[in-house]
């Protein structure tokens, strides 16, 4: 399986989304990465 085949736009859009998300809560006082994740997955 060559690693290009993995560089289509979804792939870019999930990242940029992740780490958005990871700043946003990273950003929040208090937020642990623990928290965040059962806010998401709720």
């Amino acid at each position: 399986m060559d690693i290009l085949s993995h560089l289509t736009p979804m792939f870019f859009t999930l990242i940029a989304a992740g780490t958005l998300i990871g700043i946003i809560f990273g950003a929040i006082p208090g937020m642990t990465a623990t928290m965040a994740v059962a806010g998401v997955c709720r």
